[in-house]
């Protein structure tokens, strides 16, 4: 029975995100499936980064064409960072899938309790330890495809930092922790290595 509900569970998050994904697409970036320690909010930015690695050019078609943004997030810069990224994702060759760590997976939670707990943002640490070589922040939204793509489109970050990471080829390992966040509401941590 669990392993049912599982896989209806899985089925599930995967059939609301399917369109206009194939099976076949969906599965080559569901590398977080079998994580047991992330929840399927997790597993599902793994997808949304992954899908975008993969198909830049189809997902810009797809995902951020369409996207509209978070309230708080749309400004006037919002419409000019979004065409950047639907320009770079259009001649941007496919780069491998990521997979989960749970060691990363570890050292995000740390880091998502000290940003809830000391009611601060930023990439410094307390007491939890550093082992990524690039790392993302998301504020606001608990919400996958979101996340996923206010990290892609950048809105405001001149240099980019967060898409680059996200899409850099060198990174194949990723951490992620979604929770709670006291001025924010949300926020999503997210390691690569």
């Amino acid at each position: 029975m669990k392993n049912a509900l599982l896989l209806f569970l899985c089925f599930f998050s995967l059939s609301t995100i399917a369109q206009p994904w194939s099976a076949a697409q969906l599965e080559s970036a569901n590398t977080a499936k079998g994580a047991v320690y992330l929840s399927q909010a997790e597993k599902d930015v793994i997808l949304y980064i992954n899908l975008c690695r993969l198909y830049p050019d189809q997902f810009a078609k797809n995902e951020v064409e369409p996207y509209q943004g978070v309230a708080f997030t749309v400004d006037v810069s919002f419409k000019k960072y979004k065409a950047s990224l639907m320009k770079e994702l259009e001649s941007t060759y496919p780069v491998e899938e990521l997979t989960p760590d749970e060691a990363l997976f570890e050292d995000t939670k740390c880091h998502a309790a000290e940003l809830y707990n000391n009611y601060r943002l930023g990439h410094k640490r307390i007491k939890c330890t550093m082992q990524f070589s690039g790392e993302c922040l998301s504020f606001g939204t608990n919400v996958p495809k979101e996340i996923a793509l206010q990290l892609l489109i950048d809105s405001g970050v001149s240099n980019l930092t967060h898409r680059k990471i996200c899409l850099d080829e060198k990174f194949t390992i990723i951490g992620v922790t979604n929770a709670r966040q006291k001025q924010y509401g949300f926020c999503s941590v997210i390691d690569f290595l």
